[in-house]
């Protein structure tokens, strides 16, 4: 029950953090603000969170290791197609400035596109 009153405020102002880790070289991505019930291991490396096991289930973190070491991997790949352009470009403006973190406010326009991208299931379900 308490997921609904979470997505709900997410929607109205959806904030994400980035944070880039040079020492190993990840990715670490916070979508949603819920406790995460289920892990997805997409190629090895890319790893997403979900807030349930059910099929309207919504990613709430992802990490990446070998994001710079590996930047045509299957993992890499997969990451960038399920963050969208704009979060990729933030993430390698943290990659380019060595460790570092952001938090930004995505647009109506970035916030529906990344549910679409869910709805799509561009991303493997939880099962």
């Amino acid at each position: 029950m308490w997921r609904l009153p979470a997505r709900a405020a997410w929607q109205g102002r959806p904030e994400v953090s980035l944070r880039y880790q040079a020492h190993t070289d990840a990715l670490i991505v916070a979508l949603l603000p819920l406790p995460s019930e289920r892990e997805v291991v997409v190629h090895g490396d890319l790893c997403l969170w979900f807030d349930s096991d059910t099929e309207d289930a919504l990613p709430t973190a992802c990490c990446l290791v070998g994001f710079a070491e590996a930047p045509d991997s299957p993992s890499t790949r997969a990451a960038r197609a399920f963050l969208g352009e704009y979060l990729w470009g933030l993430a390698n403006e943290l990659w380019r400035s060595g460790d570092g973190t952001a938090t930004v406010v995505l647009s109506d326009d970035e916030r529906r596109e990344r549910l679409r991208a869910c709805d799509r299931r561009a991303v493997p379900r939880p099962r």
